[in-house]
């Protein structure tokens, strides 16, 4: 078989494999969020308001959704160790949420991530900044207000840094 046929076949096969997977999925929706997030390690602890969007899936009666995401944030609270300034340019990522939606609005949630965190540090007139993909996981619980409305408490680990958080989330 020549190589294109076989990158059609290959192509067409995945298309088909995720029809099938999406044809159960009675229920998808566009999700976004806001939230405020502390970052902290041994020595620092910054601030950061972040931004999400993502695609909600799942059969509407189990309980059970999942929801890939982009999110982007930029530093709101610095800090300073010994006369170096540490600031937080920018932070984005990708999420897959796992989630659990009891009968009364609560929901339990975990999501392995993919981010980049952007940090400058500034001393004496100079600065540099680095920047850093980590994978982390992390999880928490939420309430639903309404069916579209939601606020969540979370907690995210990334090697040595600490991430809890508060979110306003909404579905459309």
């Amino acid at each position: 078989m020549k190589k294109s046929m076989k990158l059609k076949v290959c192509l067409a096969s995945a298309i088909a494999c995720s029809s099938l997977l999406l044809a159960g999925q009675s229920h998808a929706q566009l999700v976004t969020g806001v939230g405020y997030h502390e970052l902290s390690d041994d020595d620092i602890s910054l601030g950061v308001i972040s931004g999400s969007v993502g695609y909600q899936f799942g059969d509407g009666s189990s309980g059970f959704s999942y929801t890939p995401e982009f999110r982007i944030g930029t530093g709101v609270q610095d800090d300073t160790i010994t006369d170096v300034k540490v600031e937080v340019e920018a932070f984005y990522g990708f999420a897959l949420r796992g989630e659990y939606v009891f009968d009364n609005g609560a929901y339990l949630f975990a999501a392995p991530s993919y981010s980049n965190l952007e940090v400058k540090f500034s001393a004496g007139g100079f600065s540099a900044t680095e920047d850093e993909w980590e994978f982390g996981g992390g999880g928490g619980i939420g309430y639903q207000f309404t069916d579209y409305t939601s606020v969540e408490l979370a907690y995210e680990k990334f090697d040595d840094l600490d991430v809890i958080g508060i979110a306003v989330r909404m579905k459309f």
